[in-house]
């Protein structure tokens, strides 16, 4: 996706109605966190904006991006419960995967005050991971979480005594144990900590060589990938959702491993008025056919 180091220009309207430029940063090292309604990661932002308070007397910024396509006001509530005082944007057009490479959520790329990426795309949690928090707790009860699309846990499938679990409900733990282990939420934070202290001499700083090394490859099917799901937002913002998701179908098989392109248009067959079955994948079959660790990449310091 990257063939140089150089951050690309992006400018997208702020959750107040403004807009904001990324140049606009230039002498600043920034953190971008592409999150989404969508996900779990919705909830960390409260902890983020703290972790930006921590940070930003060092000389970083953190600016926090919804890839929603179905606009600001999906994640309104969770923008306004974090009262963030860095910059809060929405992406609605998924423009941190086209020019970026971002293929799921939570990920952040980490770029210098020369506007240099020095971390491509990468899994991203600010120390810890309150859905997994949530999700450990025994007492939970069977329900899909408030984002909608996480894994339906149920309360023995948390519980530490595996004894007489089905078959089903133990996949659904190793899947999402799987998941938690990759996430790595306090390696994360170390990272980020040691850039905000050390600046360049950082050693998770990599050089503009392995930045490009590690962004992923964009062939032709991930190309012609990016068409078909740009095609389905504009026919899913015309009205015309049986369109928007024969062309959301196509880009799922093109590239099968880029989560935002499949759970930004499963969030539409959430809720009485959605319909699962318009695709062949989901959350759960998906998983089982790649791995858990093809979820969540683990993190390469």
């Amino acid at each position: 996706m990257l063939t140089t180091a150089q951050a690309p220009e992006i400018e997208l309207p702020t959750f107040d109605g403004g807009t904001f430029a990324l140049s606009s940063l230039l002498g600043t090292r920034v953190i971008l966190v592409a999150w989404a309604s969508w996900c779990g990661c919705a909830h960390d932002l409260p902890l983020w904006q703290e972790l930006r308070e921590r940070i930003r007397p060092l000389g970083v910024e953190i600016v926090t991006v919804a890839m929603d396509t179905a606009g600001p006001e999906a994640g309104r509530q969770f923008v306004e419960r974090a009262a963030p005082r860095h910059p809060a944007l929405i992406d609605v057009a998924h423009i941190l995967g086209e020019r970026l490479g971002v293929t799921n959520v939570p990920s952040g790329i980490w770029i210098d005050e020369d506007g240099m990426i020095v971390r491509p795309p990468e899994t991203a949690f600010p120390g810890r991971a309150v859905v997994f928090e949530e999700l450990r707790q025994a007492d939970l009860e069977r329900e899909t979480n408030e984002t909608g699309n996480s894994l339906t846990l149920t309360r023995e499938v948390l519980k530490s005594d595996e004894e007489g679990l089905t078959p089903e409900v133990l996949e659904r733990l190793e899947m999402t144990r799987g998941i938690a282990a990759a996430a790595e939420p306090e390696l994360y934070l170390e990272m980020v900590l040691d850039w905000a202290h050390a600046g360049r001499s950082s050693k998770y700083v990599l050089s503009a060589e392995d930045v490009v090394e590690r962004s992923s490859p964009r062939t032709l099917d991930v190309a012609t990938a990016a068409a078909h799901f740009e095609i389905g937002q504009h026919l899913q913002n015309a009205g015309d959702h049986a369109g928007a998701v024969a062309h959301w179908r196509r880009a799922h098989e093109l590239q099968p491993l880029n989560w935002t392109y499949k759970r930004q248009a499963w969030r539409y067959e959430y809720g009485e008025d959605g319909d699962p079955s318009l695709y062949d994948g989901s959350m759960e079959k998906d998983l089982r056919e790649v791995g858990p660790g093809n979820y969540f990449h683990k993190l390469r310091p």
